[in-house]
């Protein structure tokens, strides 16, 4: 699990807020240890870039995340 968001943050390409968010739920979730949270929080803070168009200053989302995190919550059933 680690791995595969790691690869996401190092696109830079995402939401900050959001996916501090999905990796803080993964570790709730027990999918990821204390030290991989907390290493992926820093990795996320340190990576995120702005989408600099000239009409918007925001984040970039990115739906990899997402997916994965409702894929797990469905297989839990």
């Amino acid at each position: 699990m680690r791995n595969f968001i790691e690869e996401i943050l190092n696109t830079g390409n995402y939401n900050l807020a959001q996916m501090e968010e999905r990796i803080q739920k993964m570790y709730v979730l027990g999918k990821l240890s204390e030290d991989d949270m907390t290493y992926l929080l820093n990795l996320a803070a340190e990576n995120a870039c702005l989408d600099r168009r000239a009409d918007s200053n925001a984040f970039v989302g990115v739906d990899a995340l997402e997916r994965l995190l409702a894929d797990e919550l469905l297989n839990s059933f």
